[in-house]
């Protein structure tokens, strides 16, 4: 096929197509066309597709008409592009070529469509290698955090045991220690169980037990204490209203502290965490807010829930994360019928878990 230059794209999968990503190209420079004149191409990509098939499109009035011989192609300015998209699995490419003399050429359409396949059929291995490459990474962080955590649980629970076993204790102090013995036996629990429902794909909730949210999140203030302490921030759990949901206890309860967690990391010191509960539209919500380094705008705050992806703000203000909390927090949701959002209210950055509440109790009615 006659060509003055080509570009090969990966489209993005949100409707909006702002992110295509240029994999290849020829007689074109890739780095401004996934950098400072991504719109001009985006803004093409996205009026040819309404057309639906291969076909010859006229760009004489965009941008990008005049951008591409500014980046490599020669021969002035570029009215028609020759335009096929492909889709590979759950992968979206599409092919554009600046044919010579910006002729319209409909016979050339069956070769274009070759040429489209052939590079989505190279393309769609790399980049599935690419994704499993970036989760592996993300899985090795959170690993590494995992087994960080479960080491101090460990040696706080072993401290605990030699007290029991080596020191004369009276009969109060022995229930104390076994006491503690047993919360960090339950922490360590936590963390194993929590390390399969981050890395479990499609998790479905495993129980459905009646549960009062007040007691859990009382639970998960008491839990997240010293480190609330460590970090110069009180946790204030805020009258709530007498709610049960149903459903994967433990997993809800470690959604809960995923949240509050983040909230005592990412906030200031001397501030406080406010945790309360609502009921809204038949839902019983759960708020959480603190007063922090915020949210993300536009796209990347969209992307806060996907698996391994964390904020710019988070890397430069150097929190440890692996980006697998919010990601695990919202799964645990959506198994559960709830949502979770986050919003910003004045300088509070607030994120909310709705969840359904408990079945009514129907009463047993007596037979005589």
């Amino acid at each position: 096929m006659d060509s003055r230059g080509a570009i090969f794209c990966l489209l993005d999968q949100d409707a909006d197509q702002k992110h295509n990503e240029v994999l290849i190209s020829f007689n074109v420079s890739i780095e401004p066309l996934n950098g400072v004149e991504s719109k001009s191409l985006n803004d093409v990509i996205r009026d040819a597709r309404k057309v639906g098939k291969p076909h010859f499109h006229g760009i004489k009035n965009l941008a990008l008409s005049n951008i591409l011989p500014r980046h490599g192609i020669k021969g002035g300015c570029c009215s028609v592009i020759a335009f096929c998209e492909i889709e590979v699995e759950d992968l979206k490419f599409c092919l554009i070529s600046v044919p010579e003399g910006n002729k319209r050429d409909d016979s050339l359409i069956p070769k274009l469509r070759g040429l489209t396949a052939a590079f989505a059929d190279y393309f769609v291995a790399k980049v599935k290698r690419k994704r499993v490459e970036e989760r592996l990474e993300v899985v090795e962080t959170y690993t590494k955090e995992v087994g960080h955590d479960l080491a101090n649980a460990t040696q706080a629970l072993l401290a605990k045991v030699r007290a029991i076993s080596d020191i004369e204790l009276s009969t109060a102090a022995m229930k104390r220690k076994a006491l503690e013995a047993i919360g960090e036996v339950k922490q360590v629990y936590g963390i194993a169980d929590g390390l399969g429902l981050a890395i479990e794909q499609n998790y479905t909730a495993r129980s459905n037990v009646r549960f009062e949210i007040g007691k859990i999140l009382l639970d998960v203030k008491n839990h997240l204490a010293q480190e609330a302490l460590e970090h110069k921030v009180c946790i204030m759990l805020q009258d709530t209203i007498a709610g049960e949901v149903q459903g994967d206890k433990s997993a809800i309860q470690l959604a809960l502290q995923q949240l509050v967690g983040n909230a005592i990391k990412y906030s200031y010191s001397d501030r406080q965490i406010e945790i309360s509960v609502r009921n809204e539209e038949d839902q019983i919500v759960i708020s959480i807010a603190n007063e922090g380094i915020g949210l993300p705008k536009g796209r990347e705050a969209v992307k806060m829930f996907d698996f391994g992806v964390r904020s710019k703000f988070a890397k430069e203000r150097h929190v440890n994360g692996s980006g697998i909390g919010l990601y695990t927090s919202r799964k645990i949701a959506i198994a559960h019928n709830g949502r979770l959002w986050h919003q910003t209210e004045g300088e509070k950055t607030v994120f909310c878990l709705a969840l359904p509440p408990a079945e009514k109790k129907v009463p047993r009615i007596k037979r005589w």
